[in-house]
């Protein structure tokens, strides 16, 4: 299953998360550190750390991740972008005092176990709590929010008709067929 920016803008408006810059970003994309910081608030080192957690966090048929994510995350209200950012930042310079490097690039396996290292897979997610309940929250549950508010990735958990879709309300209401 191919995700597209497109995608990532449906969630972002049926997500109520939009933000003022994401129909650009769509249109010009960044090229570099420096202008894709001044078009979306996000370094190319913040943006490649998070598509690394989705391409961890996210199910194995999903591709077009870094589209996806990029404009999914630089589309988000600048307030959640204010929160998003700093717990990016932490994780990011956590994951170099462990590992010697950054996060996006070590193997897909060993991200994994990095994440797990860290506990984000036990701890509950909390906005203002320790390193790993933050990046809980913010990262990864806010990827996961994404994904599964397109139908292309609520399908996978088996939800036809995500909430804002057209059918959904109507789907819920068909009469079960007399003949069962």
């Amino acid at each position: 299953m191919r995700l597209t920016r497109r995608d990532a803008l449906h969630a972002l408006v049926m997500g109520g998360g939009i933000g003022v810059g994401a129909a650009a970003y769509a249109d010009r994309g960044a090229t570099d550190n420096a202008s894709a910081e001044k078009e979306t608030g996000f370094s190319t080192d913040q943006l490649q750390t998070v598509v690394a957690i989705a391409e961890v966090v996210y199910p194995t048929e999903v591709t077009g991740i870094p589209e996806f994510v990029e404009q999914y995350v630089t589309g988000l209200r600048s307030e959640k972008q204010a929160d998003l950012l700093p717990v990016i930042d932490a994780f990011s310079s956590h994951i170099r005092d462990v590992h010697d490097r950054p996060f996006w690039e070590l193997s897909i396996p060993n991200r994994n176990v990095a994440l797990q290292e860290l506990g984000v897979d036990r701890m509950s997610p909390d906005p203002t709590g320790t390193l790993p309940e933050r990046v809980r929250y913010h990262l990864i549950n806010q990827l996961l929010y994404g994904l599964f508010t397109v139908p292309k990735g609520s399908e996978l958990v088996g939800i036809e008709n995500p909430v804002g879709y057209p059918g959904g309300y109507q789907s819920y209401q068909t009469e079960p067929d007399a003949t069962e």
